[in-house]
């Protein structure tokens, strides 16, 4: 039987004076133990654990799973309650927004490279539901394919990128004022600090995203400072 990966992201605000990202710190170590423990489970591929580096007291978890059914499955492990207790206790300082997205792969790309370079970007598009219909997703998809599987040089271009819509018809943000939303996702590595300069000064991500009639997108871009299980 086949299986469709999937990726999970979670999205979260650290404790007021968490340092997540120092292993040796209360954090830290509460963020290596609960990576391990995920890292055990049936289905687990790959990993990325992430601050922003614009604002590190937002932490991001980019999870590979062989499909859906494997992180449900450890969601309703017996124990998962008594790991997110002492997980939350730590580390959680708000509520977490939890989404899902088959990522399409651009050209060169393979799913293992996909959270696999130097330097990664976190792109994160909101939509209102009602805004983003599955007509438009797809020709916004469409579009971004064709507008950066055709960038090349002189234009800064990515050494991978992974991109897609939330799987779920709607997703608690918890931006404030928004409700639930609709969020397209990419996941763009860059080969090196030169070029992620020059793609945030010529505002490349953002020129490269289609214009959809009646697609209204809040767009978000975020540096990972990461670390890989």
């Amino acid at each position: 039987m086949m299986t469709t990966p999937c990726t999970e992201i979670a999205i979260f605000p650290l404790a007021s004076g968490t340092d997540a990202m120092n292993p040796t710190s209360v954090g830290g170590e509460a963020l290596v133990r609960s990576t391990k423990t995920t890292a055990a489970q049936d289905g687990f591929q790959r990993m990325m654990y992430s601050v922003y580096q614009e604002d590190p007291s937002i932490m991001v978890h980019i999870v590979d799973w062989v499909d859906a059914s494997a992180h449900v499955k450890f969601e309703t492990a017996p124990y998962f309650a008594e790991f997110m207790k002492a997980y939350d206790d730590i580390l959680f300082g708000g509520p977490c927004a939890v989404f899902y997205v088959d990522f399409a792969l651009a050209a060169g790309t393979t799913n293992e490279s996909k959270l696999d370079g130097p330097i990664t970007e976190l792109v994160l598009c909101y939509s209102s539901v009602t805004d983003a219909t599955r007509e438009r997703q797809t020709h916004f998809n469409e579009g971004v394919r064709t507008a950066f599987e055709g960038l090349s040089e002189p234009d800064p271009t990515p050494k991978n990128l992974a991109y897609g819509w939330c799987t779920q018809d709607s997703v608690e943000t918890f931006r404030e004022g928004k409700g639930e939303e609709k969020v397209w996702v990419a996941v763009v590595v860059w080969g090196s600090e030169e070029e992620f300069a020059r793609a945030r000064e010529q505002d490349t991500i953002r020129k490269s995203l289609p214009s959809i009639n009646g697609l209204d997108l809040d767009v978000k871009l975020w540096r990972l400072v990461s670390k890989r299980v």
